[in-house]
């Protein structure tokens, strides 16, 4: 009975996690997006940037994506990120994809990429 009380716990736990905006994950946080909308704070006063896409896929597809200065490896590289999101905001020709190794959701990309 125990066993059986235990796997239905589980089960409602993995159905909960899985439906949760904030749930976890590595790896591409959106493919094939546009930005539509893009700031030098998430909130005025933090030290990153983001940006609002539209279309795509993954998980934080139509939503805020966040890129953290303190996920970057240097001053340039964090840059460099907000430099290709520019970029893409303006030709709106491009793709976006963003990544996170993070594994943390939306709030902590630390790689973008644009492409035709």
């Amino acid at each position: 009975m125990l066993k059986k009380l235990f796997s239905i716990c589980l089960c409602v736990l993995v159905a909960v996690l899985s439906l949760s905006p904030q749930a976890t994950y590595a790896g591409n946080l959106v493919t094939n997006a546009k930005i539509i909308r893009l700031a030098s704070s998430s909130n005025g006063s933090s030290d990153d940037f983001f940006i609002e896409v539209e279309g795509g896929s993954g998980p934080c597809a139509n939503g805020t994506i966040i890129f953290p200065r303190s996920l970057s490896p240097s001053d340039g590289f964090f840059n460099r990120m907000f430099a290709i999101a520019l970029t893409a905001y303006t030709t709106q020709s491009v793709n976006v994809r963003a990544f996170t190794p993070a594994g943390t959701g939306c709030g902590t990309a630390s790689f973008i990429e644009i492409s035709e």
